[in-house]
């Protein structure tokens, strides 16, 4: 009962220490690991587990020292032979069972090391969605009252907006860009995010500067750009100044080259793709 008690005060720890780690996009999710179901099944588990590897052997035990008097050399040794065998199997799947439990703390370790460009050690996030309520036609004067509540709380750094979080991977708009109309596009996404966006995700602005309340007035003409796309264009830095560009779509001027934030889950850390972020009006 002790160990019983031991494993799940363990599950609740590590059921906090993933909670209080997971993704921006999933803090709306919280780990279940002590649900009643999943007790309910590890119990059973343990139960059978326990049938099949602990009274099954002793039966057979039993069975041998009551009828060894009538056995042949041949059966015991027959007998120690499966012995030795299922000895060895359980140190083989020992074995595996902590190299497997060694990997997949060594990759839980790894992922909390990667630099997805963004930091959500102190960000909490919530999706609003005006459609069908009466504020749909009004959505940036709701917005700006929002964050004018926001602001106001005790510990409030900054606040900010975009219709795509990074690590979300549905809704996304992209397309080929260029910088000036020349040279070949490059495919990058296209982010619509509110001033202080980067302030807020704990971006790092490599050149020129962040959107300010002030941008929203011409935010169709302006934009950002991440360093990996800026990079295809010569120095990322240069790049602040220079006409954002695509087919069908108004140029926009970039006021400001960010560190690349990383949108795709599935992509590797090291492959983050490039994305053209815009002001959202």
């Amino acid at each position: 009962m002790r160990k019983v008690l031991r494993v799940l005060l363990i599950a609740g720890w590590t059921a906090g220490v993933a909670t209080s780690t997971q993704p921006a996009q999933l803090a709306g999710q919280s780990y279940s690991i002590l649900d009643w179901r999943v007790l309910g099944f590890t119990a059973a588990l343990s139960i059978v587990s326990g049938i099949v590897f602990g009274v099954g052997p002793a039966l057979c035990m039993a069975r041998t020292g009551a009828g060894g008097l009538g056995r042949t050399a041949t059966s015991n040794v027959r007998a120690g032979r499966t012995r030795k065998a299922l000895i060895a199997v359980q140190i083989a799947s020992s074995i595996i069972l902590f190299t497997g439990s060694l990997a997949l703390g060594r990759g839980f370790i790894a992922l909390m090391r990667t630099d997805n460009g963004f930091d959500i050690g102190s960000v909490a996030t919530m999706n609003v969605s005006l459609a069908g309520t009466g504020r749909q036609n009004a959505a940036g004067i709701y917005y700006a009252e929002v964050f004018r509540r926001v602001r106001e709380v005790p510990g409030v750094i900054a606040v900010s907006a975009t219709q795509f979080l990074p690590l979300g991977t549905i809704g996304f708009m992209g397309g080929g860009f260029n910088l000036d109309a020349t040279g070949t596009p490059v495919f990058a996404l296209q982010v619509p995010i509110a001033p202080n966006y980067f302030l807020t995700m704990g971006g790092v602005v490599l050149a020129g500067r962040d959107f300010s309340d002030q941008d929203l007035e011409h935010a169709d003409s302006i934009a950002i750009v991440n360093d990996l796309f800026a990079r295809n264009f010569g120095e990322p830095s240069s790049a602040v100044g220079r006409y954002v560009t695509a087919a069908r779509r108004p140029p926009r001027k970039i006021i400001g080259v960010v560190r690349a934030m990383r949108y795709d889950p599935a992509s590797d850390a090291d492959r983050i793709s490039a994305e053209c972020v815009a002001a959202a009006r």
